[in-house]
């Protein structure tokens, strides 16, 4: 398992990006967000033990924006 720590504001993944692994916060806060036009569009926030890129593993493809909400480490 590898950990990464993050920055407020640094992008974890992107949409539209290859889904090759799924994240769980050990510390912080992760915003997700989708593009919309000029815009993005919150979706959800993730607090410690929840999980993101379980839809990208299946799917292939990121279909949002995570980034770190405050300094954060995901595993």
């Amino acid at each position: 398992m590898t950990r990464r720590t993050l920055v407020a504001g640094e992008v974890l993944f992107k949409r539209d990006e290859p889904g090759t692994s799924l994240f769980i916060v050990s510390v912080g806060v992760l915003d997700i967000r989708r593009p919309v036009a000029e815009t993005e569009l919150p979706l959800a926030k993730l607090e410690v033990g929840q999980a993101c890129g379980e839809i990208g593993l299946v799917a292939g493809r990121r279909t949002a924006d995570v980034v770190a909400a405050v300094d954060s480490v995901v595993l």
